[in-house]
């Protein structure tokens, strides 16, 4: 992963920034979020096969704090870090066999599962408030549809 600044008139980027290489994590981001600092950066990251783990990096790099590790076939299950920056969603198998949404503080503690229904989840997300959550719904069923 690799973090450059945006010239916000150009949309090019910045050179007076330069770009930072965030290399303190040994795994496969597949998503990442800015906290409200615009120092530390959220990541979901894949460390091996069906091993995942949300961390929380240095924007110029550094240790990495691990929030959370949990197994998952999903590859790219998403992550969204609330509008206050104090919790995270984010997808995981729950018991019953099924891609569930989960919350859990930033700063860390037991994650919290939030959906319970028959169905897969992906890619969380938090309204602008913050008091509500929203997600997509998938499904290894074919539908085939006839339109007249």
């Amino acid at each position: 992963m690799f973090v450059a600044g945006v010239d916000q008139e150009t949309g090019g980027r910045d050179p007076g920034t330069g770009g930072a290489r965030v290399s303190a994590l040994d795994a496969d981001v597949s998503h990442a979020e800015w906290l409200a600092d615009s120092a530390h950066i959220v990541v979901i990251s894949k460390e091996g096969p069906g091993r995942h783990v949300i961390s929380t990096l240095a924007r110029d790099g550094g240790d990495d704090q691990v929030a959370y590790r949990f197994s998952s076939e999903h590859d790219a299950p998403g992550l969204k870090v609330s509008p206050d920056g104090r919790d995270i969603a984010f997808i995981a198998p729950a018991p019953d066999g099924f891609f569930q949404l989960f919350r859990m503080p930033l700063a860390g503690g037991p994650p919290v599962q939030v959906t319970s229904d028959r169905t897969h989840k992906t890619q969380p997300a938090w309204s602008p408030d913050g008091r509500q959550l929203a997600f997509t719904v998938w499904s290894y069923d074919a539908q085939f549809w006839r339109m007249r």
